[in-house]
């Protein structure tokens, strides 16, 4: 999934961990001390999250000189505590960043905090996947004869779950815990609740120069959980193994300039542990592993809530774009599955006389204009390339101009997410049918047929591409939806999820 600016602000949590308590200045934004800056010691001051470094001569600040990169910066507060900062950005006067750890007890009592076993994950978008109290059985009794309800907790065993995924070729345990924590402002041991976290650990200690990019397949798998990208954790924790058990080493603290952007989904229009269980690390990989494989086509989601129902020109091209490449990427090339289309190819390629054949395939729908541009382009490359070879280099580039100028109008004409469109929404008709039909009853508008639909989809983003969009009518805004859908639909059967529970989830997002 695409990056927000890199990174969130934390505001700070209730979470009380089992058998201690999380004190205030924890969360306080405020610091002072000092960092080490190219072999230097550099005091800095750091209010509401902004860091100014005051070096020892007076003319710093008064010639900031370039600025300079660095993976992180390590330092010590006046508290004593170890802070580092994450992807750096400085000069003379002060320092940007993109996160920062500071460490959880005094430097001495915890060491080095540059390296970690594992690292948890909390917040309002971990409750909702998870489910707050999960993990407990809550029996309530009435004791008539004094008047009262009475609650008694039970615990449920084995209520964590953990599933072994690959990432940058280490065997990480994924896993949804539960931390038992005081519901009580009182800190009554006898009133429990059950936090959930999403927690990552590794075989061997991690560098935090890699936290950025394990922070960003967390907020991509969320981001695609919610359908909303206004995703904030409340707590990310760095922990240490120690002897048999991980203990507390840092938190984290994620920078974000956008603020105003406020969480408000929940397990009613999100998907959830229950509905992906059986393909939880299927479906966490293929999510976060997409900026790996350089997908970044994530733009059809919206920001927040408010952006849901909302479309412009940029999100409906946007949307069109990710659809059409997660088609292809979900579905398997033409030749292999389709007969006509394997003889025809077999045919071009014995003469380019035959060109009319490739023509009489098109109009009647058996080869897609797609398919038949990776003909054409093998063939006429060949013949082209065998056609220069005996110019001077001047002579190539004079044709070489020409030819370039012929493919790139070629490319431009595309033909075929008419036709992708049009095969999915056949193809997932019983798991789309109760929204189609809800969208069109809402926008009063009828579908006459999968091939007209395809067509007037692929007809909106080519009029905007080429820069002269069409007005966006209600129409257009349900073929939209719908390929939202359709995008989501290609990625569960791609991680193996059944029709039903496909549909479930689908039904509950759009």
């Amino acid at each position: 999934m695409i990056a927000k600016s890199l990174f969130v602000d934390m505001k700070g949590t209730n979470i009380k961990q089992k058998n201690s308590k999380l004190r205030e200045e924890d969360y306080k934004m405020d610091f002072t001390g000092h960092l080490r800056i190219d072999k230097k010691k550099v005091a800095f001051s750091m209010k509401e999250g902004k860091v100014v470094l005051i070096y020892d001569d007076q003319f710093s600040a008064l010639f900031p000189t370039m600025v300079c990169e660095k993976e992180i910066i390590k330092g010590v507060t006046t508290g004593n505590r170890e802070i580092v900062f994450i992807k750096s950005r400085y000069n003379k006067t002060a320092l940007a960043y993109g996160a920062y750890a500071y460490s959880c007890g005094n430097t001495g009592y915890i060491s080095d905090i540059t390296t970690f076993d594992k690292i948890c994950f909390y917040g309002k978008p971990i409750n909702v996947f998870a489910g707050l109290n999960k993990a407990f059985n809550v029996n309530k009794k009435k004791d008539i004869i004094n008047h009262i309800m009475s609650i008694e907790q039970q615990w449920i065993s084995n209520s964590n779950y953990s599933t072994q995924i690959k990432w940058n070729r280490r065997d990480i345990q994924l896993s949804i815990e539960y931390d038992i924590v005081s519901d009580s402002e009182y800190d009554d041991e006898y009133i429990r609740k059950t936090v959930p976290k999403i927690s990552l650990k590794f075989p061997k200690i991690i560098n935090i120069k890699e936290f950025p990019d394990i922070y960003l397949m967390v907020y991509d798998f969320f981001v695609f959980l919610n359908f909303r990208r206004n995703i904030k954790f409340d707590k990310i924790v760095l922990q240490r193994k120690d002897e048999d058990a991980f203990k507390d080493l840092a938190n984290v603290i994620i920078f974000d300039k956008d603020d105003s952007n406020t969480y408000d989904n929940t397990e009613r229009n999100s998907i959830t542990l229950q509905q992906c269980k059986e393909e939880f690390g299927k479906l966490f990989m293929s999510v976060t592993t997409r900026r790996k494989r350089n997908i970044y086509d994530s733009f059809y989601i919206p920001e927040d809530s408010s952006k849901h129902r909302v479309v412009t020109y940029e999100k409906y091209l946007s949307c069109a774009l990710s659809f059409e490449s997660e088609y292809t990427r979900t579905h398997v090339n033409k030749k292999t599955v389709n007969e006509k289309f394997a003889k025809v190819h077999d045919t071009f390629g014995e003469s380019l006389e035959k060109m009319e054949y490739l023509y009489e395939k098109i109009q009647s729908g058996e080869l897609s204009f797609q398919d038949f541009k990776a003909i054409f382009l093998r063939e006429v490359d060949y013949d082209y390339k065998k056609l220069i070879s005996e110019f001077s280099k001047t002579r190539q580039r004079d044709y070489s101009k020409y030819y370039k100028k012929i493919i790139d109008e070629l490319e431009r004409i595309d033909f075929s997410l008419q036709e992708k469109y049009s095969n999915a929404l056949k193809e997932y008709t019983y798991i789309i049918e109760e929204i189609k039909n809800r969208l069109t009853k809402h926008n009063k508008v009828e579908l006459d047929s999968e091939s007209k639909a395809g067509e007037l989809f692929a007809g909106m983003r080519n009029s905007i591409a080429h820069g002269e969009p069409l007005e966006i009518e209600p129409i257009h805004c349900v073929l939209f939806e719908l390929a939202r859908v359709l995008i989501y639909i290609n990625i569960f059967y791609s991680v193996g999820i059944e029709d039903e529970r496909i549909k479930e989830i689908v039904n509950k997002i759009f």
